[in-house]
């Protein structure tokens, strides 16, 4: 059988098998990636034979890349600044202990200090992805699910800045060892910040132009990682240092943020089906045992690794030992490492054993993992506490309890004024947005009767329909139709070209308020996730 080499027949065969084979998993209950590795070993070198050696190594090392970068970026847009001090015990107590296990175990079998670091970093990374989709299967939304997702987030950074100062190691002279990590480490800190900083100035610009922010992103991101590679420094750090910049300024995060959810689940496809290409099943036969052994003391130093840091924070004081069962979880960033490690060398037999060992450890822990994730969230009766947002944009943190008002022109400007705190919407714009709220209340009352109030403007500004809920106590007169006050006022901001997408929402609004048990649900309802909560069972 003849194999292909050609880079664009490959990335077609790449999104064909790799969707078939995550749409495959799903059905089988599985996690997707299961599906995408096993798509990419079917079209690899080492099972069917229908990539060519050549275009796994060299073919589509662009596209290797540029998936690096953005999992190194999707990463560091999950951890604010503000959180380093709760959840950095957490984090480190848990790269330690699990880095530290595996480190000093396989230098007893290998007698390696550089494969022995590597394999242990690599050993302590987790995956956001993985660990999201469950938070979003199971609704979970607590304590725990609050100090997880940052944990992992500030877990996958610390690896990376290790891995990328021990990379620096293998490629140096002995006199200056331990000076080449330290420099790759600065320039490509200084990179991201750069680029991540000419970002966010230059979004003002994208948006006049009516760029999609998720192609804006996506193009500095790929200058940021060609750079990177030009300049022979580690893409990754310097793309979490971009995500960094951009998820901790207020103006841009959220938009960013929502415009790279976009297209995740595409770039994840690909790279986990390119991952699976790499792997030689004939090495798992050879080394099970140093696999099994692998996995269990990487999941041991994870859950004492959380224990540890659980105890020092005071999370869940009752059930400390838990936190490490959410850690499992493996798959973006110890491929990525394994990929440029596959490019940057390591002797034949090391490389066989660290591939081997790594791609077989994503595979088992991507099944513990979404098993123990959803144990721990069920355990701590976390699981089913949270709700999607109502039309897209109403989240429990967009609903105001119990707002005060002497007449509908005060509840708007309170609201407006909450929508720009919640939203981090620049005060400097506040005037602006209420001014296109007054002016759309000033030509027809948006009291449509049956309590509920929805006032609304048409903005310039921004990509996506903003909104707050909010409820009034004893009502506030919008002048409705039938007369009576509204107790209940959904205020948003539309986009010009997002007009036709409110009317839509409005249509389900209307069918919610419609159902008999909703008035007086809310005005029993003492808590923004109980209002979330008889909302979103009303729209089902």
């Amino acid at each position: 059988m003849v194999s292909i080499s050609n880079p664009i027949l490959g990335f077609a065969l790449i999104v064909i098998f790799g969707y078939l084979g995550g749409l495959l998993a799903k059905r089988c209950n599985f996690p997707s990636i299961i599906g995408n590795l096993s798509a990419g070993l079917v079209l690899g070198p080492f099972c069917m034979k229908i990539f060519s050696h050549e275009l796994i190594e060299s073919g589509l090392s662009p596209l290797n890349s540029i998936a690096f970068g953005f999992i190194a970026f999707s990463i560091a847009l999950h951890l604010k600044i503000e959180e380093f001090k709760k959840i950095c015990i957490l984090a480190f107590s848990d790269v330690l202990l699990t880095g530290f296990s595996i480190s000093l175990i396989f230098f007893l079998i290998t007698d390696s200090i550089l494969f022995s670091l590597l394999l242990g970093i690599t050993a302590a990374t987790t995956a956001p992805a993985a660990s999201l989709a469950i938070v979003h299967e199971t609704r979970a939304k607590g304590p725990l699910v609050s100090a997880l997702l940052p944990t992992i987030a500030l877990n996958n950074v610390i690896c990376t800045i290790l891995f990328t100062f021990i990379v620096g190691l293998l490629s140096a002279s002995e006199s200056k060892i331990f000076y080449s990590g330290l420099i790759q480490l600065l320039i490509a800190l200084l990179l991201g910040i750069s680029i991540g900083i000419l970002f966010c100035f230059s979004m003002r610009f994208i948006k006049k132009l009516k760029i999609e922010t998720v192609w804006a992103a996506l193009f500095s991101l790929m200058i940021l990682v060609g750079i990177a590679k030009q300049l022979n420094i580690s893409s990754l750090f310097a793309s979490i240092c971009m995500g960094l910049v951009i998820t901790n300024t207020k103006e841009v995060a959220d938009e960013v943020f929502e415009a790279f959810n976009k297209i995740e689940s595409f770039i994840y496809l690909l790279f986990f089906t390119m991952a699976g290409a790499h792997l030689d099943p004939s090495f798992i036969t050879k080394k099970w045992k140093l696999i099994i052994l692998f996995v269990a003391t990487r999941a041991i130093g994870k859950v004492i690794g959380g224990y540890i840091g659980a105890f020092f924070t005071g999370l869940y004081k009752n059930k400390k030992a838990l936190f490490g069962i959410g850690l499992l979880p493996q798959a973006g960033l110890a491929l990525a490492f394994l990929l440029l490690l596959e490019e940057k060398g390591l002797p034949p037999y090391a490389m066989e054993t660290y591939s081997t060992l790594v791609l077989s450890a994503v595979v088992l822990n991507e099944f513990l993992g979404s098993i123990t994730t959803k144990i721990l969230f069920r355990l701590t009766k976390e699981e089913g506490k949270a709700y999607p947002a109502i039309f897209g944009f109403i989240r429990a943190e967009d609903i105001v309890m119990g707002i005060d008002a002497e007449d509908k022109w005060e509840a708007i400007a309170k609201l407006v004024h909450q929508l720009c705190i919640k939203k981090n919407i620049p005060f400097s714009q506040e005037g602006q947005l209420l001014e296109a709220v007054i002016k759309r209340e000033m030509s027809m009352t948006t009291g449509i009767g049956r309590s509920l109030a929805i006032p609304h403007g048409i903005v310039q500004k921004q990509q996506n329909i903003t909104g707050i809920f909010a409820i009034s106590y004893k009502g506030i007169d919008f002048g409705s139709m039938d007369g009576k006050p509204a107790h209940f006022i959904i205020l948003s901001l539309i986009p010009e070209h997002k007009v036709a997408e409110h009317l839509k929402y409005l249509t389900q609004l209307s069918k919610i308020f419609s159902k008999p048990f909703v008035l007086s649900a809310l005005m029993e309802a003492r808590t923004e996730e109980e209002v979330l909560r008889i909302l979103w069972e009303a729209q089902q």
